[in-house]
């Protein structure tokens, strides 16, 4: 626990706001407390450190990571690299990053799980290791989801994502669904870290892949059903992100039943719309490449 480290985290998100100590202490403490927790010789009471960090415009979260994890903003930055990779399917990058960086760093408990979870997904994608394996990988890590630092960011319900995903591609489509409902299950979303993954956004996606998984075995009146859940929370959460995607599958799904031709039309051509705005060229182009009919 780092307790000079979140000082000069509060010292530099301060001086990055441009605010005196008395101005970050108005209405919450002393000039003198503040001056006390940047020089980390004193730590504050959590109803105080929460509304420090809602005047530095920061989470809690974020400061309490910072205390109990001393490499914490080297380690977000990583991760956010790890991320943003992933999203290009650049998997082979992803590996080298990983090993680079257990070679380079003493790895906590909950990053070591963090970087096992990535690691078992990407060696499937660029070919390493089979489907079978991966998931022998996460379902090991998944006995260890009540340790505490297998939950720090959330770490066990991306495992179950990935679960559910590769038993969807193995056409396991039982065990799938079983992970998807497992995580909607959850009563509550927790809050995350700019960082992190936004969980209530997240919970959008496992809806759209679960619907999918419903889609492929077939069950497509549960698979619309699931669309427009996914749907209604893309309106609430106001993302739109997957919004064209969901599109596309409620028309998949009617055409699979035979719906009213205006009506397959109008999913389709709807899909199209949020994939041009989004930029999304390649979704744009299988759409008119295989069902350009509805696009006309």
């Amino acid at each position: 626990m780092e307790s000079k480290q979140l000082g000069a985290a509060i010292v530099a998100s301060r001086k990055k706001k441009g605010l005196s100590q008395r101005q970050l202490a108005a209405g919450i403490c002393t000039q003198g407390a503040v001056s006390q927790l940047e020089k980390g010789t004193m730590l504050p009471r959590v109803d105080t450190l929460y509304y420090l960090a809602l005047r530095l415009d920061l989470s809690l979260g974020y400061l309490v990571d910072v205390f109990l994890d001393p490499g914490h903003p080297e380690r977000a930055t990583f991760s956010d690299k790890l991320e943003h990779a992933a999203q290009e399917r650049r998997h082979d990058v992803v590996l080298k990053e990983i090993d680079a960086f257990r070679a380079a760093h003493d790895v906590t408990a909950s990053m070591g799980y963090y970087l096992d979870w990535f690691e078992a997904v990407s060696r499937v994608h660029q070919g390493l290791s089979t489907r079978r394996e991966a998931i022998s990988t996460l379902r090991a890590m998944l006995e260890k989801e009540e340790d505490i630092e297998m939950r720090r960011h959330h770490i066990h319900i991306r495992v179950m994502n990935s679960l559910a995903n590769l038993y969807g591609s193995d056409n396991n489509t039982e065990q799938s669904l079983y992970y998807y409902d497992k995580i909607l299950a959850q009563h509550s979303i927790p809050e995350a870290p700019a960082y992190e993954v936004n969980q209530a956004v997240f919970h959008i996606r496992v809806l759209y892949n679960k619907a999918k998984t419903l889609h492929d075995a077939g069950r497509w009146n549960e698979a619309l059903e699931t669309i427009e859940e996914g749907m209604t929370r893309a309106v609430e959460q106001e993302n739109m992100s997957l919004i064209g995607q969901l599109y596309h599958y409620r028309g998949e799904c009617l055409r699979a039943l035979e719906a009213p031709m205006e009506e397959i039309r109008e999913c389709y051509q709807r899909a199209l719309l949020f994939f041009e705005l989004l930029d999304k060229k390649q979704y744009s182009r299988l759409l008119w490449e295989h069902r350009s009919e509805y696009l006309t």
